[in-house]
């Protein structure tokens, strides 16, 4: 279970929003896991934006993990359903084997683009 603070800047509208992401993965062995995210972006005027996605993990190290998958911004008052793709890289400095920290780095590609930047600490279960 990995939660993050984030910020999101959208390239289309340049309007940059606070968030926070949840992520539950499970790993089939140290390399390779998959699973579920949910963000939530709070906009201005009281918007929530949120997203699903599905996730594919990667750790090449032990330091570094890569999810990409599908993402879904959910429609709400201002906006419609879009899919568009999800990248994000976590960089993970162990305190112990079962809970990390570190910062984030992240895209969802689409009609609208975004660009994340946060803080994520996970816990392994």
């Amino acid at each position: 279970i990995i939660t993050s603070a984030i910020y999101a800047f959208n390239t289309q509208t340049e309007a940059g929003a606070y968030g926070t992401e949840f992520h539950f993965t499970y790993w089939m062995n140290h390399v390779w896991g998959a699973g579920l995210s949910y963000t939530v972006l709070f906009e201005e005027e009281n918007e929530k934006i949120q997203q699903l996605a599905l996730l594919g993990s990667y750790n090449p190290k032990e330091w570094l993990t890569i999810n990409a998958g599908p993402n879904f911004r959910l429609p709400s008052t201002n906006h419609d359903l879009e899919i568009s793709a999800y990248l994000e890289t976590e960089f993970n400095y162990r305190l112990r084997n079962w809970v990390h920290f570190g910062p984030l780095l992240g895209a969802t590609i689409g009609e609208e683009t975004e660009l994340n930047l946060g803080l994520q600490i996970g816990f392994e279960f």
